[in-house]
């Protein structure tokens, strides 16, 4: 007897230890797959509304280790005001969002082609390579126990397990065309003449009586 229940004993500490951490890596693969869409959904604000002003770009913030925040048109008038902002705060979690350079806040912007910038609170450009970690560093990280976010120039979003090979992108080659080059000298471009209207036509009929 004292055999058996030790061995259900054993049983259960591991069950429990399991479920805690299927229970962690669940959360942690939440909040990265969130914060992936805030970002793949802020590209596709700016690239739909076509934005030229950088207050104007749709982004992501990231407020400190534990939150950040998404700005879009949500309400579609044309500009982002304070109440279309998006906060995702998980403070109460082990899970932090770590990286290089990471002096908080951070933004990530995109422009109208869906290109991304991410600048952090002293203004200076970095690359967003991140790690949405739980209870890790860096240079402690690995697939048990985080995931990586990585945003290209272009603004593709991956995620990918953590400290995975990052792929290379190349930003792609863009040429700058004139408004006058490629354009028929034959052929020009008038004004549509206005119809004339017509008048109504009327009938008359008389009738004469005696």
């Amino acid at each position: 007897m004292l055999v058996v229940l030790a061995m259900v004993g054993v049983v259960t500490v591991i069950a429990v230890f399991s479920l805690g951490n299927a229970r962690n890596n669940l959360q942690r693969k939440n909040i990265a797959r969130e914060f992936k869409v805030s970002l793949e959904r802020a590209r596709f604000d700016s690239v739909k509304r076509r934005v030229a002003d950088d207050n104007a770009m749709a982004r992501v913030t990231i407020n400190n280790a534990t939150s950040f925040s998404l700005a879009t048109d949500l309400n579609r008038n044309g500009t982002i005001e304070n109440s279309d902002l998006h906060q995702v705060n998980f403070t109460n979690s082990n899970v932090r969002i770590v990286g290089n350079n990471l002096t908080f806040p951070v933004t990530i912007r995109f422009d109208r082609r869906g290109f991304a910038t991410a600048t952090n609170s002293l203004g200076a450009e970095i690359s967003l390579n991140l790690e949405i970690c739980e209870n890790c560093t860096v240079a402690t990280a690995n697939s048990s126990n985080a995931d990586t976010i990585s945003v290209s120039p272009t603004g593709t979003v991956l995620m990918m397990e953590g400290n995975e090979t990052l792929p290379i992108f190349q930003n792609p080659n863009t040429s700058v065309v004139s408004g006058g080059s490629q354009i028929n000298p034959l052929v020009t471009v008038t004004q549509t003449p206005l119809a004339t209207p017509t008048p109504a036509q009327c009938t008359v009929i008389l009738t004469l009586c005696l």
